[in-house]
C-alpha cells in the first residue's frame, strides 16, 4: 500500500530463483523486461556465454518474447529479475539521503539501446542526464518508504511515462551516485558527507 502511493502503478518483479518462473505477460499481455546483475557472469537467456576468457561484462537488461518463454528453465536459478516493461518518456534516479532528494532526469530513450542506459555510462557521448523535479506526493511518499524500512539513504529508479505517470522500479540501499553527480554537477557527495557528520554529532 505504500508503494501506491508513490507512483500510479508499481510493477512486480518476478525472481528467477525457485522453478517454474511463470511470466503473467504470456498470451498478449505486457511484455517483461529481464534485469540481470549490473557486473553479472552469466549467459543470456538462451544459453550463449555472457563472458570470454573469465571475465565479467554488464550483462544488459532486455525483453522477453515467445523465443525466450522456452528458454526459462535455463535461468531458474540464475541472478535475474523478471519485472513488467514499463515505457518511458525518461527515467527518473532520486538519490535519497536523509530528508533531503536529490533527482535526476536520465533521458535513456535517446539511447540506441534504450533498454539499459548503464551500457553507455562510459561512452562518448554517452547520456543525457539533468537535474529534475518530481511531484510533491511522489517526494513525500519515497521518503515515507525509506523512513519504514529503516533506511537513511536510498537511490531509487522511477520511470515517467509518456502519459505522464511516475512507475517506481526499486529503491537500492547500496546504489551509486557518483556517475549521477559526475554528469549533473549535483552535490551529491556533499550531502551525503553532511549527514553522515550530522548523525556523528547527534
Amino acid at each position: 500500500m505504500l508503494l501506491k502511493k508513490i507512483s500510479d502503478d508499481v510493477p512486480i518483479p518476478v525472481p528467477a530463483g525457485r522453478p517454474p518462473v511463470v511470466l503473467p505477460g504470456r498470451g498478449g499481455l505486457s511484455p517483461f523486461l529481464l534485469a540481470t546483475g549490473h557486473h553479472a557472469a552469466v549467459g543470456d537467456v538462451q544459453g550463449r556465454p555472457a563472458a570470454t576468457g573469465g571475465a565479467c561484462r554488464p550483462a544488459p537488461s532486455s525483453t522477453t518474447g515467445e523465443a525466450e518463454y522456452g528458454l526459462l528453465d535455463r535461468v531458474a536459478v540464475a541472478p535475474v529479475i523478471f519485472q513488467e516493461f514499463v515505457p518511458a518518456e525518461v527515467d527518473l534516479r532520486v538519490t535519497v539521503i536523509g530528508e533531503r532528494l536529490i533527482a535526476a532526469a536520465i533521458h535513456s530513450q535517446e539511447l540506441p539501446y534504450p533498454l539499459d542506459f548503464r551500457l553507455f555510462l562510459d561512452r562518448d557521448p554517452g547520456v543525457r542526464m539533468e537535474p529534475t523535479e518530481r511531484p510533491a506526493e511522489v517526494e513525500q511518499g519515497l521518503l515515507r518508504l525509506l523512513k519504514s524500512a529503516g533506511l537513511r539513504y536510498g537511490a531509487v529508479d522511477l520511470r515517467r511515462t509518456p502519459g505522464g505517470r511516475h512507475v517506481f522500479l526499486e529503491v537500492n540501499p547500496s546504489g551509486q551516485w557518483r556517475f549521477v553527480e559526475d554528469m549533473t554537477g549535483q552535490p551529491i557527495t556533499s550531502a551525503m558527507a553532511r549527514l553522515l557528520t550530522d548523525l556523528d554529532a547527534a
